[in-house]
């Protein structure tokens, strides 16, 4: 089975497509949470942006395997 994306010519590994989606999420996530204040209740916004990417990346890694079964 071929995993990778070809776009334009040029084959890109499939966590390419998880960064991009994890920083899409994270970039809205973050208008949301300036939106609401919470911002204002964090020590370090950056450290807490950098968490939030961390956490999309993995959920947007894990979930081409949700309900395979082998």
């Amino acid at each position: 089975m071929n995993n990778e994306l070809l776009i334009g010519g040029v084959l890109f590994s499939p966590i390419v497509a998880a960064c991009v989606l994890a920083l899409i999420g994270t970039t809205l996530l973050s208008m949301l949470l300036v939106r609401i204040g919470f911002y204002r209740l964090t020590w370090n916004r950056p450290l807490v942006e950098v968490s939030i990417f961390c956490i999309l990346l993995a959920a947007a890694g894990w979930l081409p395997f949700v309900g395979i079964s082998t």
